[in-house]
């Protein structure tokens, strides 16, 4: 029982992990959007740069959103676990 406690705890801290990360990703990806977005408007950068950017920014967005599932499922799970022990 301890190690499949713990086992559900190693995922859930990594889910969590996850969602720290596509919060980086996404404040990186919202930056270089606005960065190609100026450009575009400036006449200095291209329309494919700024689709690019903009797909990326979905992208991370997209990510942002599994990891938040996975944290979710993985909460889910350790508490499905203890419920079930404590039965």
């Amino acid at each position: 029982m301890f190690k499949e406690v713990s086992n559900r705890l190693i995922a859930l801290k990594e889910a969590d992990n996850q969602i720290a990360l596509s919060f980086s990703l996404m404040a990186t990806t919202a930056e270089n959007l606005e960065i190609a977005q100026a450009q575009y408007k400036a006449g200095t950068g291209s329309m494919l740069e700024l689709a690019d950017a903009r797909i990326n920014d979905l992208s991370a967005k997209q990510k942002n959103i599994q990891a938040i599932a996975a944290y979710q499922i993985a909460m889910a799970n350790l508490e499905r676990l203890i419920r079930n022990a404590n039965n």
